[in-house]
């Protein structure tokens, strides 16, 4: 019976996916509405898919995605496809990524989502249903110049920090490109900016990629001392004392806005703004090939 269940469920989404054939867009959100209610439904029941019908959902919405997105590596990354996000179940860690495919970085160190303008805008707009306070910009250029979409849409695990721009050119097959130097911090120890982000669209496909920059900037104890310091004044805060929760964002947030400015002077100080930009105008030229 589960076997039938989920070939009926698979079914479904096809006839789903048809209604839209002419236009793959259309086609994926469909789907990927209609596996939202399915998902939604079975969890108010509190009776979750099985995996055989996870696995069905999975395979109509990522045939679609691969119509509207393709299932090539851009340059400097390397396959196979993995849907993103990871996981439809309401609840799981990585269920609210952006949809696309993503690919490894070819030496390991990072990777990339492909994607298009459409379900860009469409994660947005429901980004501020499901993270009101994260309060990520709806509009895209905004919005990749913001922390939490980075956090939310990419990195799922870590939290992000951007740290600073890097001014590269956009490619003359693009339409536009956006590059920037940030923190993906894995754990608390993590104390110095080690990853570069760029941002490309050519035609409707948007390419949004986090690696790990070669150029590797000399920590900073002076930096980190700050940051700590402050964050360590955060912790234990009790949950029903409101004046304690504000007074804690405040200092969580001069915290950031320090460590962030400690930073930006480093880069200078350590004359490593030309290569950071060398490193990303590469792999933005990658991308728009």
């Amino acid at each position: 019976m589960q076997a039938w269940h989920g070939l009926a469920t698979f079914f479904l989404l096809l006839a789903a996916v048809a209604a839209h054939a002419a236009d793959p867009e259309a086609a994926y959100i469909a789907a990927r509405d209609r596996a939202d209610a399915i998902e939604q439904k079975a969890q108010a029941a509190l009776v979750p898919p099985s995996k055989a019908e996870e696995a069905s959902l999975r395979a109509a919405i990522e045939a679609q995605l691969r119509l509207l997105v393709g299932s090539e590596p851009p340059r400097g990354f390397s396959g196979p496809a993995t849907m993103s996000p990871e996981t439809l179940l309401y609840g799981d860690v990585g269920a609210g990524a952006l949809d696309g495919f993503s690919y490894r970085a070819t030496d390991g160190a990072g990777r990339v989502v492909v994607t298009t303008e459409g379900l860009l805008r469409r994660w947005l707009k429901r980004a501020n249903a499901d993270y009101p306070d994260a309060k990520i910009p709806t509009d895209p250029k905004q919005a990749l110049q913001s922390d939490n979409f980075y956090t939310r849409a990419i990195e799922i695990y870590y939290p992000v920090m951007i740290i600073e721009l890097l001014p590269i050119r956009t490619p003359a097959t693009a339409k536009d490109a956006l590059a920037l130097l940030m923190e993906v911090r894995e754990d608390k120890s993590s104390q110095t900016p080690t990853d570069i982000s760029v941002t490309l669209q050519k035609g409707d496909r948007v390419y949004i990629a986090v690696v790990q920059a070669k150029t590797r900037l000399a920590p900073d104890p002076d930096c980190a001392r700050a940051r700590t310091v402050l964050e360590e004044k955060t912790e234990g805060v009790p949950l029903n004392d409101q004046k304690a929760i504000d007074d804690a964002d405040r200092l969580a947030a001069a915290a950031k806005a320090g460590f962030q400015a400690c930073w930006t002077q480093q880069v200078q100080q350590q004359s490593l703004s030309p290569a950071l930009t060398n490193e990303a105008q590469q792999i933005a030229d990658g991308l728009a090939k």
